[in-house]
């Protein structure tokens, strides 16, 4: 573990955790003590799994370890239209999260939300506009919104990176613990971005319901 920054605003607290040097090759990362420690220390109540399928070990890995609770299609315009297809899988026991790598290479992982929020994504993929994604729901909306969720953790395992959203409450109930519990010095930063780190599919992409 290299450093964790996080920013804060009146709504959330945004972490990224480096897991290695600025400038070092990009390499495959590995699950880590602090990605565990994160889930069992703040990932409570119902929970959520996103799975992205981008290619054929993708769609496998994902056929055997998500239900697919719920799914919508991206389909970009202009001359290539690769299909992305995105799934929702709820529910699965916090024992589950964090018991193996797969967990974070194919999906983003949240908790601690209510029914409202699961309506939420109902009606987003019943009637999606352009640009509605699950990702940038998860990342880039306004968060955490009254109904949840309390946190969200993408692994970025190109770039050896975990970033969390979380609530306030949630980030000072860890203050004391986490600096003892991780052996990583902590830096505040105006604002820590995730840009490029997840499925930001912008305006020239359709959603369908996935059939």
């Amino acid at each position: 573990m290299i450093r964790g920054l996080f920013s804060r605003s009146d709504h959330e607290v945004r972490v990224k955790l480096l897991h290695r040097p600025f400038g070092a090759p990009a390499l495959v990362g590995s699950w880590t003590y602090a990605d565990r420690w994160f889930v069992e220390k703040t990932f409570s109540g119902d929970t959520l799994l996103l799975g992205v399928e981008s290619d054929r070990d993708t769609r496998r890995a994902l056929a055997v370890r998500m239900r697919g609770d719920l799914a919508i299609t991206a389909v970009p315009g202009g001359l290539f239209r690769d299909r992305v297809r995105e799934i929702m899988d709820f529910d699965q026991p916090l024992a589950e999260l964090a018991k193996g790598p797969a967990y974070g290479v194919f999906w983003t992982m949240a908790a601690g939300f209510g029914p409202a929020f699961r309506a939420r994504l109902t009606a987003l993929a019943e009637g999606a506009a352009p640009g509605d994604t699950f990702s940038n729901l998860l990342h880039d909306r306004d968060f955490p919104g009254q109904d949840g969720p309390d946190v969200v953790l993408y692994r970025n395992y190109f770039d050896d990176e975990t970033c969390l959203r979380l609530r306030p409450a949630l980030w000072d109930a860890l203050q004391e613990e986490a600096p003892r519990a991780l052996r990583l010095g902590w830096m505040q930063v105006e604002h820590v971005s995730f840009d490029g780190e997840t499925y930001d599919f912008g305006s020239r992409f359709t959603l369908t319901r996935d059939r």
